[in-house]
């Protein structure tokens, strides 16, 4: 999957990520959520907070995260984040409330149609939907919103185009695209006939406006005078119900059932803080020692993971991401993730645009973290594919082919990534991790040589010195034990010819071929090595001469086959021989009767074993 870059402009939410951020609203919620279990409150928060709500479709429904069965519905969305990623989700920076009331009054109306259009759902026959009709009444003033939150934020009103491109991005369900559709003409007039009559959604906002819960937009008697005039005794009782269940679902929060402009100075010094007890993170010295814990990780994606959890509990992130990116090509791997959610990552390729290959090479030429922000430039496909507004990417390591980073973001918990410290501590996190990362490969080089010295490269069974080695530890534990050990001495039949014959990769092959075998063939406990050429040496540890022969016979019966699936003439000679109880038997004697018994297979025709019983 390869993404491309599309234009964009600086989403309107990212400086006011929920209505409860607003510094009187997260006050009145806090007290509440102390009095009750938070867990249980977090539907309910979700239920009249469409701002959060937008921001939690826009994570699960980003490309990096999705998988079958989009969350259409908010308890589908509350199952998918589960209750961490919820909570994080409501822990967005305190808000002042200047300038909060049209916005209020917009909020209001959005829940009430999303409580009026989940009734509805009901009554028209609808009801495994009724989920869906609140999440379509709740979000079904989008356009609205993005109005308000651009006029508040700077002063202007954002364009179709920019409004469209917003939607599109964000990967919003196409219920929730087609209920916005749905409420374009807000004029009852337009409508003649029942409010049953038009669409759920359009009705659902009918019956918010006659339970006294108007659009900002259009707010004045004369409109609720016709909305009256045309709606029936039906709904009429219906909005009087759904004045009572707005009611009741803010009182539950404790949330005032006011919604004009607060007193700005009675809210300027009230406490701000969190909704849930947040999660204490950890200083730079428990980060590094932390990650130092992990210095004999034994893998790669060892130290990765270490790292993007560190990143989660010491820079209190919402997702960390461990990528790989090509400078040539511009092309990013997001290669590993860690958050607080079970979803697996879908590994694509990204195609990074101009802005995104500048910032790459900036952050690894400068060796500091940098910011890829919406609004920024012409390049958010990596946002895009993430669900993010904002993300900071920290180079790690450059001293490979490709060049890893970590790409970290509060997507989730909309908070900046802008603070001195944050890039501190990345940059310690970064450093660490690489230092572990190339202790992890000097260690891989260490080992490979010292296996290199021990094995045959061609084989790769253990080579004639480790052989022999194994061999008089072997010999000296038999002596100690009164075990049995026998020796298998294996000569290649005709191993000359058939390089002559077939040619030497040919004779390459039977090589590894007869060593697969030997080593399939064998226990755990034996030892195999290639003793020179094409001899090789097995030893028996615990194994007896009648033992050995089974070995044996074993060994070139899956040798011939081998061979004849090959289409090559290969079989082997063996000698078996066993050690004796007497001192003076060695390592030498030992080898010098198991070589005799092989020059008598050889003898005798080749293709066989031959045991040394003397």
């Amino acid at each position: 999957m390869t993404l491309t870059a599309p234009k964009i402009h600086a989403h309107p939410l990212t400086r006011l990520p929920s209505m409860l951020a607003i510094r009187d609203l997260r006050t009145y919620v806090r007290r509440a959520i102390q009095r009750r279990s938070p867990v249980a409150t977090l539907v309910n928060l979700l239920r009249v907070d469409p701002l959060t709500v937008l921001r939690c479709l826009r994570w699960t429904g980003a490309p990096v995260n999705l998988g079958p069965g989009e969350p259409h519905t908010l308890s589908r969305l509350v199952a998918r984040l589960g209750s961490t990623l919820l909570q994080k989700a409501f822990e967005t920076p305190v808000l002042d409330v200047t300038g909060t009331g049209p916005l209020r009054k917009l909020w209001v109306h959005s829940v009430a149609t999303g409580l009026a259009a989940q009734t509805l759902a009901l009554v028209r026959g609808r009801g495994e939907d009724n989920e869906l009709a609140y999440l379509q009444g709740l979000l079904h003033d989008l356009p609205a919103w993005f109005r308000y939150l651009s006029l508040r934020q700077s002063g202007r009103t954002p364009t179709p185009d920019e409004t469209e491109g917003w939607v599109q991005r964000w990967n919003l369900p196409r219920e929730v695209l087609d209920a916005m559709r749905e409420t374009v003409d807000r004029d009852p007039s337009h409508h003649p006939g029942s409010f049953l009559d038009h669409p759920m959604v359009w009705h659902a906002e009918r019956l918010a406006e006659l339970a006294g819960f108007p659009h900002p937009e259009e707010d004045d008697p004369k409109r609720l005078e016709d909305l009256r005039a045309a709606a029936t005794p039906r709904d009429a009782a219906w909005a009087r119900e759904l004045h009572t269940q707005v009611r009741l679902l803010f009182e539950d929060l404790d949330l005032p059932f006011e919604f004009g402009e607060p007193d700005v100075e009675h809210w300027s010094t009230a406490e701000p803080g969190g909704l849930f007890p947040g999660q204490v993170t950890g200083n730079v010295t428990e980060l590094l020692l932390a990650l130092l814990q992990c210095k004999e990780a034994k893998t790669y994606q060892g130290v990765l993971t270490v790292t993007t959890a560190a990143s989660l509990r010491y820079l209190d992130v919402d997702r960390a991401f461990v990528a790989t990116y090509q400078p040539s090509s511009g092309a990013l791997w997001l290669r590993a993730k860690a958050d607080f959610s079970s979803r697996r990552m879908h590994r694509v390729k990204i195609q990074l645009g101009p802005v995104g290959r500048d910032l790459m090479g900036r952050a690894m030429t400068e060796s500091t973290p940098q910011i890829l922000a919406e609004g920024e430039g012409e390049d958010d496909t990596l946002l895009t594919f993430l669900g993010a507004a904002e993300v900071l990417v920290v180079p790690v390591q450059n001293a490979a082919a490709l060049p890893t980073y970590l790409i970290l973001d509060r997507a989730l918990s909309g908070r900046s990534l802008r603070m001195p410290k944050d890039h501190l501590a990345a940059m310690v996190l970064a450093r660490t991790s690489s230092m572990l990362l190339e202790n992890l490969l000097l260690r891989k080089r260490r080992q490979r040589a010292e296996k290199f010295a021990l094995t045959d490269p061609l084989t790769r069974l253990y080579n004639r010195s480790v052989g022999l080695s194994s061999l008089e530890s072997e010999l000296a534990r038999s002596r100690r034990s009164a075990d049995p050990l026998s020796v298998l001495m294996l000569d290649m039949d005709a191993f000359k010819n058939l390089n002559d014959t077939y040619g030497h990769l040919a004779g390459d092959v039977a090589l590894r071929r007869t060593a697969d075998v030997l080593r399939k063939t064998v226990r755990r406990s034996d030892v195999v090595c290639r003793y020179g050429g094409e001899e090789f040496l097995v030893v028996l540890p615990a194994a007896s001469l009648e033992e050995a022969t089974v070995v044996a016979a074993r060994i070139f019966t899956e040798v011939n086959e081998t061979g004849r699936r090959l289409g090559l003439p290969l079989s082997v000679s063996i000698g078996l021989a066993a050690a004796r109880t007497e001192p003076s038997d060695s390592v030498e004697t030992l080898l010098s009767r198991a070589d005799q018994a092989l020059y008598a297979s050889k003898v005798r025709g080749r293709n066989r074993f031959s045991a040394n019983v003397d």
